[in-house]
């Protein structure tokens, strides 16, 4: 917390020409109206978006063309689609990554990032003879410790072949910081949350508040262990003990693909895993990332390890991975392509009782089985 508000009041300052100090002073009077903000000089005048054009014209003349953002876009994606089909340069593809990480099975009304979906991008990109570089822009909180490290063997290949820089966005940690622990670089933002180089795992007992909402479910199993993921009991003594072994090896495997990627050995490392979040600026002292920045300073390190000149010819070619979906599921509700399953049932039960599930008891909900590499929350359901 420190380091995103001691970033926060430096970047105030430097935009509005004031002194940290009187930053922190406006700041600790916040709330205020808008003429006092105009007062602090944090912003430059109070009126109307009726005033905009008005402005426009006294600083651009009268013969300023004024377009919609979206017109611009549309544009603007035309000129790339076809510059990257008529062009020859060397290309850096950036690659946009939102959302957690998961190995497809989830809603697609969120974004996420899936091997399912991201892995024939990374094979397409490793085959592709006029992709210079690769700039990997992440931002996510983590998620399956499986399809991470699946995505992490696929960089891990493409790394070799060419190089991969990665930029983190606003949160790039656990399941984020793995897949880009085998870049040559990371760059991340001095207010980036990043780290949290750990794993997680569980199960919610739900049989007792299911019971009390008239919901009965009845086990049978034929072998020891058959039942360990059961959400109508807690774990037995021996449960608890192999699924916590099963926790430690995937952390140790966590350990050793930072430990390569950084080259640095693993007790050097441990100290600031054990799933602790860090800034981008103490990731940066801890040599956890290679740099602070964005994307200028990401496309620099990609034409540098790709060995081109300054004064280059070099063509950005954006890639977003989004979750395929059929013609006809933008004529359908999102609800009716979802498939319905016990965290969906669950979920809605709850919502009839006044009961808002967070987040991170519906991750250990949907793979009770399966290692978690998220960021770190509190469950506190009562």
């Amino acid at each position: 917390m420190d380091d995103l508000h001691e970033h926060l009041v430096a970047c105030v300052a430097e935009g509005r020409r004031l002194h940290p100090a009187q930053v922190q002073a406006i700041f600790d009077h916040a709330p205020m109206s808008a003429q006092e903000a105009k007062d602090a000089g944090l912003i430059d005048e109070v009126g109307y978006d009726d005033a905009i054009d008005p402005l426009l014209e006294s600083l651009l003349g009268e013969d300023y063309d004024r377009k919609d953002a979206g017109w611009a876009a549309w544009l603007s994606g035309w000129a790339q689609t076809l510059g990257d089909v008529l062009s020859a340069e060397p290309r850096v593809v950036v690659l946009h990554l939102e959302g957690g990480i998961t190995m497809g099975e989830e809603s697609q009304s969120r974004g996420r990032i899936a091997p399912t979906e991201l892995v024939p991008v990374l094979r397409a990109l490793r085959d592709d003879d006029r992709v210079a570089a690769v700039v990997m822009c992440v931002n996510s909180p983590g998620g399956s410790a499986l399809a991470s490290d699946l995505i992490w063997r696929e960089v891990e290949l493409l790394h070799r072949q060419r190089p991969v820089i990665a930029l983190f966005g606003d949160v790039s940690a656990s399941g984020g910081y793995y897949i880009a622990a085998g870049c040559d670089d990371i760059i991340a933002t001095p207010s980036t949350l990043t780290g949290s180089i750990g794993v997680v795992g569980g199960k919610l007992v739900t049989g007792g508040a299911l019971g009390g909402l008239g919901v009965y479910t009845s086990v049978y199993s034929r072998s020891q262990g058959a039942e360990i993921y059961s959400t109508e009991r807690p774990f037995d003594v021996q449960e608890r003990a192999r699924f916590r072994a099963r926790l430690r090896s995937t952390y140790a495997l966590f350990l050793e693909r930072v430990s390569a990627g950084r080259r640095r050995p693993v007790d050097q490392l441990e100290p600031y895993a054990q799933g602790r979040v860090w800034s981008g600026v103490s990731a940066l002292r801890l040599g956890l990332v290679d740099g602070l920045g964005g994307i200028a300073q990401a496309m620099e390190r990609a034409r540098f390890r790709a060995g081109l000149r300054p004064t280059e010819p070099l063509r950005r070619v954006d890639v977003v991975v989004r979750p395929p979906r059929p013609f006809y599921a933008r004529f359908l509700p999102e609800g009716l392509l979802g498939r319905v399953d016990a965290t969906q049932q669950l979920t809605e039960l709850a919502a009839l009782v006044g009961v808002r599930l967070p987040e991170a008891a519906l991750r250990v909900l949907r793979a009770p089985d399966e290692p978690l590499a998220v960021m770190p929350e509190e469950i506190d359901l009562r």
